[in-house]
């Protein structure tokens, strides 16, 4: 180093092993951030062979993506905000976001990283997403949780498809409600889950207009295995038949909770 500067590495041009060995050897949490700077590191690190426990996108009063990952020798959980989301109507549709991240790494000793910003030109909420499942090499998220209230159900309809659990833990308009139900087409979708505070709109009158239902009774019972291989054991509920063979069964106490159960025709 000369002059004040600051010494460069030139990773990029090595040649491919001697690049991919550095790659291997390269701190776990550095390689994650390093990862970010360009498409290219991207794709290089996405070879070190990660594996994804978990990927969670939590809305609230900013919008947060969880997840862990290791690569058979360590593991790290990552917690990025997105503190832009206090403008909801565009937040998806914006660009050049510059959310905030915390690394985690868990090896021989814990080691916590302090919050750094990440910087990417043009990189909007689907695009840090997709980045994520790029670099984990997943087609899924595992939960989309909503702990405020869900205001526009249709802006989250992108990423729907990708998920296998949504829970909404708060407040939503009435008109949201059937929306939710139709999710159920969402071949993904494994657990849909709503808690709410006592509530006249989740009574089946309300909910299930134009919904035909088959009542269970309440000594039959059946256990279901859904995302990040959480179990559960239900007795009676309602079932929800599709052509297809897709079964979606519901418990309800019509006022604080309900639940839905898909199961596909292959399950």
């Amino acid at each position: 180093m000369e002059g004040g500067g600051v010494d460069r590495f030139p990773l990029l041009r090595l040649p491919e092993n001697v690049k991919m060995l550095t790659v291997k050897h390269m701190d776990l949490l550095d390689a994650f951030q390093f990862s970010f700077l360009s498409k290219r590191t991207l794709h290089l690190f996405q070879q070190r062979i990660w594996k994804t426990t978990s990927l969670i996108v939590q809305v609230s009063t900013s919008i947060s993506l969880m997840g862990q990952c290791w690569d058979g020798t360590a593991s790290f959980i990552y917690q990025i905000k997105f503190r832009e989301y206090d403008d909801r109507k565009h937040f998806l549709d914006s660009k050049n976001l510059n959310p905030t991240c915390q690394v985690t790494g868990y090896h021989a000793l814990l080691d916590v990283r302090p919050y750094f910003q990440i910087r990417r030109h043009g990189y909007g909420f689907q695009d840090y997403l997709n980045h994520f499942l790029i670099l984990s090499e997943t087609p899924k998220i595992e939960r989309l949780v909503f702990k405020e209230e869900v205001q526009n159900l249709e802006r989250f309809r992108s990423i729907m498809p990708t998920i296998r659990e949504l829970e909404v833990c708060d407040q939503f308009p009435d008109n949201s409600i059937q929306d939710l139900l139709r999710l159920g087409a969402n071949r993904r979708l494994e657990h849909l889950e709503l808690r709410i505070m006592n509530s006249p709109k989740l009574e089946k009158g309300r909910i299930w207009k134009g919904i035909k239902y088959d009542g269970v009774p309440e000594d039959v019972r059946r256990e279901f295995q859904y995302a990040l291989n959480m179990r559960t054991t239900t007795y009676g509920g309602f079932d929800i038949k599709r052509k297809d063979g897709t079964l979606a069964v519901i418990r309800t106490d019509e006022h604080t909770r309900f639940e839905m159960f898909v199961i596909t025709k292959n399950s």
